[in-house]
């Protein structure tokens, strides 16, 4: 897949979601998000890793949902910005909890990991390998094992919602990011709204 092209069209559809973006009452806030033994935060919804892909997938099929691997670093304010403020959002975590099965890792871990391929590597050698060089970076994965979409850095939540909604749907088999967020947001509507 060419990342290039993906971030040339997210940066683009950063900019036309925030034309479109309207202000709304916020949704029901959920808890702050705990610290992990990691020195990271984590959320209850998390799945934890079986530290091989292709378990993780298998899983995520069983239980009707996309893979989605979130990259984070201790240390990642950005991370932090994320689990402080779109994974408080009831109407974000609802949608993510329906149609993903999230795992979190860490891009400087040493933990070893199993790749879908079969091949066993330190969680910080997975990263490069899956060409993670920042965070937070959220890959989506299809049932395959492979990448239909990645969200390199930290998008403010309405967008953060909008490429969610783009995977789910498929939009990405048919459209740029930022032509299918131009038509979904057309109405100028909030879906993060509470009201």
């Amino acid at each position: 897949m060419a990342h290039g092209a993906i971030r040339s069209g997210f940066v683009f559809s950063i900019l036309t979601v925030f034309m479109l973006a309207v202000t709304a009452p916020a949704a029901a806030e959920l808890p702050m998000p705990k610290m992990g033994a990691d020195k990271m935060y984590t959320e209850p919804w998390f799945k934890a890793p079986a530290y091989d892909l292709q378990q993780d997938l298998a899983a995520a099929k069983t239980d009707g949902k996309q893979l989605i691997i979130i990259w984070e670093q201790v240390g990642c304010t950005f991370c932090q910005k994320m689990h402080k403020v779109h994974f408080r959002n009831q109407i974000m975590v609802d949608f993510i909890t329906n149609n993903f099965y999230v795992i979190k890792l860490d891009m400087r871990g040493e933990k070893t990991i199993t790749d879908f391929d079969g091949k066993t590597m330190s969680e910080a050698k997975l990263a490069r390998h899956h060409g993670v060089n920042g965070t937070p970076n959220i890959e989506f994965i299809n049932a395959d094992g492979e990448e239909v979409f990645r969200m390199p850095g930290y998008a403010e939540p309405l967008i953060f919602y909008g490429v969610l909604d783009y995977v789910v749907s498929g939009g990405y088999k048919t459209a740029s990011l930022g032509d299918w967020l131009n038509e979904r947001f057309a109405d100028g509507k909030d879906p993060l709204a509470g009201g």
